[in-house]
């Protein structure tokens, strides 16, 4: 039998950058966007850099749809920042940025398998996993960005990788699943983000 994905629309990448760029606590309350396409070498591109409520550096990347080459890109990303990361304090010094803190990252998909966010928890760096995609409500199109792992009540794997943020609890009886897929968000529920797509 196949495995059934949940997919969205690539096209509100852009919107899903936009909205970043003007609300960045969507993606996580305190966070506070530093910089943009910032061009990290070989590794490719930062979507965004910012800094969390603990001064920690976060990656947000924007994975259009190919969840094994986003995986390698996250990778990438995170070693070209560990490897500048006195450089970039440096420079974001200004901005509350403090160098101990382990560097983490915001991954944006339209879709997460559950085989991929089981992956992502056997990393050593802290991947935090948001579904971004566009839903269609009563009076027009929104965005939509919620945590993937709460959805069905995976969470971080140690208290080191919570990097000191509040963790919540998953939802209470949460939704069935398939074994290999994380499914989006049904319409209205009370755990996701919905903004207007940017213009």
């Amino acid at each position: 039998m196949p495995s059934r994905i949940a997919t969205g629309p690539t096209g509100v990448t852009e919107s899903i950058r936009a909205r970043i760029r003007s609300d960045p606590s969507i993606l996580e309350e305190g966070l506070r966007i530093l910089d943009h396409d910032l061009k990290a070498g070989g590794a490719g591109i930062i979507d965004a850099i910012g800094v969390d409520r603990a001064g920690g550096l976060a990656i947000v990347s924007i994975a259009p749809g190919d969840l094994d080459r986003a995986l390698l890109q996250i990778l990438d990303l995170h070693l070209w920042t560990t490897d500048r990361l006195d450089l970039l304090a440096r420079l974001y010094a200004g901005h509350g940025v403090v160098a101990d803190r382990p560097i983490r990252v915001l991954l944006l998909a339209p879709a997460f398998t559950h085989a991929f966010l089981r992956r992502l928890a056997l990393l050593a760096m802290d991947v935090t996993p948001l579904l971004a995609r566009e839903v269609a409500l009563g009076d027009g199109p929104r965005i939509a960005i919620e945590p993937a792992a709460h959805l069905f009540g995976l969470t971080a794997s140690s208290p080191e990788k919570s990097n000191g943020r509040d963790e919540q609890a998953p939802p209470a009886g949460g939704r069935p699943f398939w074994p290999d897929e994380v499914l989006p968000a049904q319409e209205g529920d009370r755990n996701a983000l919905a903004f207007e797509p940017a213009p």
